[in-house]
């Protein structure tokens, strides 16, 4: 099967499912990776506003990164503060303020600094720094940075996003796939290894990936929880129809003309039978 057939039958084809059983280790793997590569597209839509409207990061942290200095494990800046409910991102600069800074709730990324410590929460996963663990740098210091190795960083950050995301789906597949060799044990009963049942999951993915991808593009970030029980669903009717498949497999050794050729075998193995009860 080529790559966009097997993207289709993975789709809604569910009566095909054991034909991806046909498919190659390595055909598989590519497929996989266009997976990883639809998320990634899925990433570099999320930050094309970026891009669009400054043309690079260097522009954006030159005309939008507020002057600042850290010296010593403290901040000197003026006061910045950024609050897009919509978009769900909020930050605020605070120099005056020692300590860590409270980030607020309802917001899936933020940003509170304060003179001495830097608190981020980035998908609801929260971190917190401090200045005094840092080397000293100031805005002119990133700036410089990112014109000399914006493209090399782009072009290795979309790279490793990539294989993290091979390695997320493949890792993830391991686990939908012994579920769903579970419940093939226990209630469909078809004939598959959990190698076979863990290469339909890889395909069983690609509604849930795309699903994901889509919607998360409008910051509805609740697919994520329900992608794993997408995948689960397909998984399972790919393997019911794996099943069904065997039951047509054999009903058609009794079609009409196969009984009918059966019969005429058994009628010539009657009259060789009487022939040698004649001949002897």
């Amino acid at each position: 099967m080529k790559i966009g057939e097997i993207f289709i039958t993975s789709l809604f084809k569910f009566s095909h499912y054991n034909k991806l059983l046909l498919v190659k280790k390595f055909k598989t793997f590519i497929y996989l990776l266009l997976l990883a590569f639809i998320m990634l597209l899925g990433v570099a839509a999320k930050i094309s506003p970026i891009f669009i409207t400054y043309g690079s990061i260097e522009s954006l942290i030159s005309k939008e990164l507020p002057e600042f200095n850290i010296t010593d494990g403290r901040l000197t800046c003026k006061p910045y503060k950024f609050d897009d409910p919509k978009s769900g991102l909020y930050i605020n600069i605070d120099p005056s303020i020692e300590g860590e800074g409270e980030l607020p709730s309802g917001y899936p990324q933020a940003a509170v600094v304060t003179a001495t410590n830097l608190s981020i929460r980035n998908n609801y996963k929260v971190q917190h720094e401090k200045f005094k663990d840092f080397p000293d740098f100031s805005k002119n210091s990133i700036v410089n940075f990112f014109n000399k190795y914006e493209k090399k960083l782009l072009i290795g950050g979309s790279i490793l996003l990539c294989l993290v995301f091979v390695i997320k789906l493949a890792w993830n597949a391991v686990l939908y796939a012994l579920l769903a060799y579970i419940v093939n044990l226990i209630f469909i009963h078809a004939r598959l290894k959990y190698g076979d049942i863990y290469k339909l999951t890889i395909f069983a993915g690609t509604f849930a990936v795309l699903f994901n991808t889509l919607l998360s593009l409008v910051n509805i970030g609740f697919v994520a929880q329900i992608a794993p029980f997408i995948t689960l669903f397909y998984v399972i009717k790919g393997t019911m129809s794996c099943r069904a498949d065997e039951g047509i497999i054999i009903e058609t050794l009794d079609e009409p003309g196969d009984t009918q050729a059966n019969d005429n075998f058994n009628d010539n193995d009657n009259n060789f039978d009487d022939n040698n009860e004649n001949f002897s």
